[in-house]
């Protein structure tokens, strides 16, 4: 998204969208409050409040939650500072801790993605304007999943912008851009160049997780989503099967 505007509006290739800073370059360009939700959840919980939300448009993106626990676990252990590990209540050195533990720890392993997941899709049918992504689809159709975007937040881009933001944005590109601080953000910088584990820009795989466990593990971990993730989600056994279509047929999920 922060390349389809810095292509419309003549920006700067490093000026990414960080809440207001591509607004105050130009104001045609919204607002974005872009969070992952668990600080917001743990000081407003959106299973009993939905104010901070309710009058706002809301993108929720979406990922399978074995390989969001597995990409948090890599997070944690070779990113993430004491500070971070502390607010967690997880260990000063996750080294000791394989990821088969760490993904099945009910306090922020698979268990409480999936309880995060739940949280907010039961406090979806009280937001009036909201957007359901997933990471799954837009890996597979980067460009339909920008336009739906787009249309969602009342923004037009030429053909063109969307080739190149799905080129720049390209996860060969953006861990090529990693490597060179090109960004010059914290956030996107690797915390060891000669481990690949402490890019920000991992692996990006759909279905990553299941390098990591044995067959056994995947049928637990495959059998916890179905039996425990609300089915608004769309996900099946496995994220690399063919997953059935969120679409947009409900009002709920219309721009208004």
């Amino acid at each position: 998204m922060s390349r389809l505007f810095q292509v419309k509006y003549d920006l700067p290739a490093e000026a990414i969208v960080e809440r207001d800073n591509l607004h105050n370059l130009n104001a045609a360009i919204p607002i974005f409050l872009f969070t992952h939700g668990s600080y917001i959840q743990n000081l407003r919980p959106i299973s009993r409040d939905y104010s901070p939300y309710a009058e706002k448009k809301l993108i929720f993106l979406a990922r399978h939650p074995a390989d969001v626990a597995v990409s948090y676990y890599f997070h944690l252990r070779y990113r993430a500072s004491p500070l971070k590990r502390d607010v967690r209540r997880l260990p000063e050195d996750l080294s000791g801790m394989p990821v088969t533990e760490f993904i099945m720890n009910p306090s922020w392993g698979m268990p409480a993605v999936i309880d995060y997941l739940n949280n907010w899709a039961g406090a979806f049918h009280a937001q009036p304007r909201y957007l359901l992504l997933r990471y799954e689809d837009i890996h597979a159709d980067p460009t339909s999943q920008l336009k739906r975007v787009a249309d969602f937040i009342g923004e037009d881009f030429s053909a063109a912008a969307y080739a190149e933001a799905v080129r720049f944005a390209s996860f060969k590109n953006l861990q090529d851009k990693e490597r060179r601080n090109f960004f010059n953000n914290p956030r996107l910088q690797a915390r060891d160049q000669a481990s690949p584990d402490s890019f920000k820009v991992r692996k990006g795989k759909v279905g990553g997780y299941r390098e990591y466990f044995t067959e056994p593990e995947l049928a637990a971990l495959d059998d916890m989503v179905g039996a425990r993730l609300n089915p608004i989600y769309g996900y099946s056994r496995s994220p690399t099967s063919e997953l059935s279509s969120l679409g947009d047929e409900s009002p709920s999920r219309r721009p208004r």
